[in-house]
């Protein structure tokens, strides 16, 4: 089987066995950049996959890691997030409004959704934070991300004690306020830190 780095042959051989030493060594060969995809032969897979599986070496001819520079990988995910951004806002505020009206079942149906979404948005964009040289600014993003966990927390305790009004008040004021400080910043990572 042979390994390629971006559709280029590598010196680098392997078995099935051995393949989270063929991803310590191509890691070890990247500059400034992640593994955005892996092929088996023709077939894309995910990294995820290509790690948990038993890959017949007898069946594939080549394995080829696709590599994307970290910077157009922060940018393409921060555009995503921001389209994104918007529909879970109306979604929260949708939320909150349902349960002002006492509309419980159908306020929780759709807190259930928002609550995925912020799991989505807060794991990717402390995921970019991550990715940035600029303590600064990671350092801003991964406060900003705890002051959400925290009225996250302070609306969930409001939702327990059947607060519903306390409960709309934090997702229609703090979170969303925090979702659009976290967009500001977002926005200005786009506009001036990757240039």
């Amino acid at each position: 089987m042979s390994i390629y780095i971006n559709d280029e042959k590598t010196d680098l051989e392997t078995t099935g066995k051995d393949k989270e030493k063929i991803l310590k060594k191509i890691k070890g060969n990247l500059n400034d950049e992640i593994i955005d995809r892996v092929y088996l032969d023709e077939v894309e897979v995910s990294l995820a996959y290509f790690k948990e599986n038993n890959i017949n070496s007898d069946k594939i001819e080549k394995i080829n890691f696709v590599t994307k520079k970290n910077e157009i990988l922060i940018k393409e995910t921060l555009i995503l997030a921001k389209k994104y951004l918007t529909k879970l806002e109306n979604a929260l505020i949708q939320t909150a409004q349902l349960y002002e009206n006492y509309m419980i079942y159908q306020g929780a149906e759709k807190l259930d959704k928002c609550l995925s979404g912020l799991e989505w948005y807060t794991e990717v964009t402390n995921s970019i934070y991550n990715l940035i040289d600029k303590e600064i600014i990671s350092d801003k993003g991964k406060e900003l991300l705890d002051k959400l966990h925290r009225a996250n927390t302070r609306a969930m305790v409001a939702l327990q004690k059947e607060d519903y009004q306390y409960f709309s008040d934090i997702i229609e004021v703090k979170v969303v306020e925090v979702l659009d400080e976290l967009d500001v910043l977002n926005d200005s990572i786009l506009n001036n830190e990757l240039k």
